[in-house]
């Protein structure tokens, strides 16, 4: 008698990190964990990456983070540059004309270096699966389905367990049979969920998108414009009398995205107020477009891509769950697109995230800074939806018509807006509160005491150390924001550069330290004093460095001195900033002059550093964690020893 046989069991396996949504938030996950070493897997249930639409505006901040990343030439040899934005509202007489012109870089290149460009999410994600298949040979798994995940809460603490279970499942007509061989259980460290909008990661952990959502009703065209519109090829708000408003958007290879304001419709001319989907097309919104534009024409030679939305400002309840599963992008946060904020936004969350899991991952650091992430990143996106939700009401508003109209919006408030929170909406102004990883301080203007920032997340109140900034050193680096874009010069080579150019994106600390003239005695004595402190066996960079790893690979230590350059060399300065490497020689890259001259301010004038110098220490994110004197050498020491893991106590040895 033939014995019944026993059902396969799926596949399983183990990886330290499983990102699940391959979109640009999910892809710059994957580039932070190639670039650390970091054992990943990422998953997409679509076939095929995105080619046309989706997200396409790149704010001053991302491009900074491409920049530490070396992609950054590809996206700006590509990308449409945006100089200025252009209102169009009617006039007394109803007709519809420029009444302003904004500069989009007012600022100087210390503070912005990048002007906003537009380039579509299918090109990003291109330069970022290239990266990351040159830096790790990782790549996307797509048609991969997840279909449930669970958490072991009795290892969630244990830093060697994989308490996160996930299972997959092939979807591809291709390759799925719908056998057991199309399924896979996966054991993970951490999960990430950067699944979208309709996330399904965000369902498991049971988290819940709340706020609210607005009856305007958006068609989106991407298309190569025939137009007699002088403006084509400005970004441009258009606000008409009474039919509705649209954003222009001048795009790559000479298209130009539409985003048109609609009327639920059940056909031309009669209104309901549902909207049905089933109703629009191209040509609907082509003409909602050709409406608001009168008394210009509009066609078009071809059509890219179009879309329709109709999107909420909400924020989830939680980011995380056991500090093992994590959501980034619009998977915890939506909004309109309008402010061009969601890939923005959303890259800059796992940027955040990135490489404290790396920290943890490897070993260097406890799990205590993974609960940074949800405070830090909430009140970016809280922030993110309050804006939106304004900028939205006025965007979606009718013009005012005179001083008795009540409902009509003013178009100066809506400038007012644009340049009051430009530098929020270019992500150079986000800033983090107190927490194991950014130690403020606060100054009491009647009698100068300094005091701790009151404003601490509950999170982390628990490791808030007695290491406090001293803010007075350089008023123009503002701890828990990112650090500002000074120029100065390589001393090795007089090679001009700028503050963020040296700081890659490979999960190293920065210790800046502005050492003042090295020529003075005073000041060169300080300087002798930290070095002492930093080369000590018990100092922080021997302490919670890996035995086997190279001395920087924890942590970079740069000089940045005011002597003019040609009255000192690289020797002049302890071993620290020049050490010497067998296999590699010299290190000639640590060591900067201020760059002051007759033309231009140097790093010391526009951040406001005295001649007495500072200490500042910048995360592997380019935010600003400590500021101090040059004489508190065992700060730095305090700080890590907050979360930090002694790479030669027993059992970490490596």
């Amino acid at each position: 008698m033939a014995m019944a046989s026993t059902p396969a069991e799926p596949k399983e396996s183990r990886v330290d990190v499983l990102i699940i949504g391959a979109g640009p938030a999910g892809l710059l996950m994957a580039s932070w964990m190639a670039r650390c070493g970091i054992q990943t897997r990422i998953v997409d249930k679509r076939g095929t990456k995105i080619y046309r639409g989706q997200a396409d505006g790149l704010q001053s901040r991302s491009l900074e983070i491409f920049e530490s990343f070396g992609i950054v030439d590809r996206v700006l040899k590509e990308a449409n540059l945006m100089a200025q934005a252009c209102i169009w509202n009617p006039n007394e007489d109803g007709i519809l004309h420029c009444s302003n012109k904004i500069s989009l870089n007012y600022y100087t290149p210390e503070v912005n270096r990048y002007y906003p460009r537009v380039l579509h999410q299918g090109r990003i994600e291109r330069f970022l699966l290239d990266m990351i298949k040159e830096d790790n040979d990782l790549s996307v798994e797509r048609g991969i389905l997840p279909t449930s995940l669970s958490i072991n809460e009795a290892d969630v603490e244990d830093p060697s367990a994989y308490p996160v279970t996930v299972k997959l499942r092939k979807v591809s007509e291709e390759d799925s049979d719908g056998s057991v061989d199309d399924e896979e259980v996966v054991h993970a460290k951490y999960v990430i969920g950067t699944d979208g909008a309709h996330s399904w990661v965000r369902k498991q952990i049971h988290c819940k998108l709340e706020g609210d959502s607005k009856d305007d009703f958006w068609g989106v065209i991407d298309i190569a414009a025939t137009t007699d519109f002088p403006d084509i090829r400005s970004l441009t708000i258009l606000h008409s009398v009474d039919i509705g408003n649209m954003l222009m958007i001048p795009r790559e290879k000479n298209l130009n995205r539409f985003y048109v304001q609609l009327t639920p419709t059940q056909g031309h001319g009669e209104t309901t107020e549902r909207f049905d989907r089933s109703k629009y097309n191209p040509q609907l919104i082509l003409e909602a477009a050709q409406q608001i534009l009168r008394p210009y024409k509009l066609s078009y030679s071809r059509l890219d891509w179009w879309a329709l939305y109709q999107i909420g400002q909400r924020v989830g309840d939680r980011f995380e769950s056991h500090n093992r599963v994590f959501l980034a992008g619009d998977a915890v946060h939506t909004h309109s697109p309008k402010a061009g904020q969601g890939m923005n936004v959303s890259l800059q969350d796992t940027y955040n995230l990135g490489w404290k899991i790396a920290h943890v991952v490897q070993g260097l650091a406890s799990r205590s800074i993974l609960a940074t992430y949800e405070p830090e990143r909430r009140a970016v996106a809280q922030e993110l939806i309050e804006f939106d939700r304004k900028w939205a009401g006025l965007f979606s508003g009718k013009p005012i018509k005179d001083l008795m109209d009540e409902d009509g919006i003013s178009i100066r408030e809506l400038l007012q807006v644009f340049t009051q929170r430009d530098m929020f909406m270019k992500g150079i102004a986000i800033d983090y509160n107190t927490s194991v990883l950014v130690v403020k301080e606060s100054i009491n203007a009647a009698n100068g005491d300094l005091k701790h920032d009151v404003n601490i997340s509950s999170v982390t109140k628990s490791h808030q150390s007695q290491v406090q900034s001293n803010q007075t050193l350089a008023p123009g680096i503002k701890v828990g924001q990112r650090l500002p874009s000074a120029s100065f010069v390589r001393q090795s080579d007089a090679r001009p550069s700028h503050l963020l150019e040296p700081l890659l994106s490979n999960g190293r600390w920065r210790v800046l330290v502005f050492t003042g003239n090295i020529k003075d005695a005073a000041q060169s004595a300080s300087v002798s004093k930290l070095v002492d402190s930093l080369s000590s066996p018990t100092s922080f960079l021997t302490k919670y460095t890996p035995p086997s790893s190279s001395v920087d690979s924890v942590f970079e230590v740069l000089a940045i001195h005011s002597t003019p350059i040609g009255d000192v060399s690289i020797f002049d300065f302890p071993e620290v900033f020049r050490r010497m490497d067998e296999k590699m020689g010299r290190d000639y890259w640590k060591i900067f002059a201020d760059g002051k001259s007759e033309a231009s301010p140097g790093v010391y004038d526009v951040l406001g550093i005295s001649s007495r110098g500072c200490v500042v220490l910048v995360r592997p994110d380019q935010y600003v964690s400590y500021l101090g004197s040059l004489d508190d050498v065992h700060a730095l020491d305090e700080f890590f020893a907050q979360f930090m893991l002694d790479q030669h106590a027993e059992g970490n040895k490596s």
